[in-house]
């Protein structure tokens, strides 16, 4: 309970007219005790009151700071899917004109990608925040000591894993027909051969 919300409470069971305190000598010590606990009983009464209102006021507090808490993952899970959904259609309009046997395989290529490739950006946005390093101590009697976070670990890993995948799928797509080479250029002596025969008909 707040400091002066006590202390106007004790304020008031303080305060007491003349009439009271006249009242209060005609009394035997025996009353006066029983009207003093009396109003002591209203006065924790009271505390008891003041101090259950705030709990519920704190209990409310945290329960508004977990539903948000909880939209915001709901809203960054939702972010995520779409930017999957997006990225899995992205590389299937890749691999689109693959035959069909081979699209089977690449689908499960594209799913695994995609995950990797959102995670790694992910990664990648934590460790421009929180660099790639960190201090790490033991115990008290030991010196700190610069370590590398958790996140650059699972970074590198995952990359070396997604630059396979990648691969993998690129292999999947045909090598394309070799491109048909120009007939080298004629020297000007054939040139003009060739315009003395179209000259004379063939």
């Amino acid at each position: 309970m707040k400091t002066n919300e006590f202390d106007k409470l004790q304020k008031i069971s303080n305060e007491q007219s003349a009439e009271e305190w006249e009242e209060r000598l005609r009394l035997t010590p025996e009353e006066i005790a029983k009207r003093e606990a009396a109003a002591q009983v209203e006065v924790e009464r009271e505390r008891h009151r003041l101090r259950l209102e705030e709990l519920a006021a704190q209990r409310q507090a945290e329960a508004a700071k977990e539903e948000e808490a909880r939209k915001q993952v709901e809203k960054e899970k939702k972010a995520r899917k779409r930017r999957l959904a997006s990225e899995v259609k992205r590389l299937r309009e890749s691999y689109n004109d693959l035959p069909p046997d081979l699209m089977r395989v690449a689908e499960g290529l594209i799913q695994r990608a995609a995950f990797m490739r959102l995670t790694l950006e992910d990664y990648e946005r934590d460790i421009e925040d929180n660099g790639s390093v960190e201090m790490f101590q033991q115990s008290p009697n030991v010196p700190p000591m610069q370590r590398k976070r958790p996140v650059a670990e699972l970074y590198n890993t995952m990359n070396k894993n997604y630059q396979s995948i990648t691969k993998q799928l690129a292999d999947l797509v045909p090598p394309a027909p070799p491109v048909p080479k120009a007939p080298p250029p004629k020297d000007p002596f054939e040139q003009l051969l060739d315009r003395g025969r179209e000259g004379n008909g063939g």
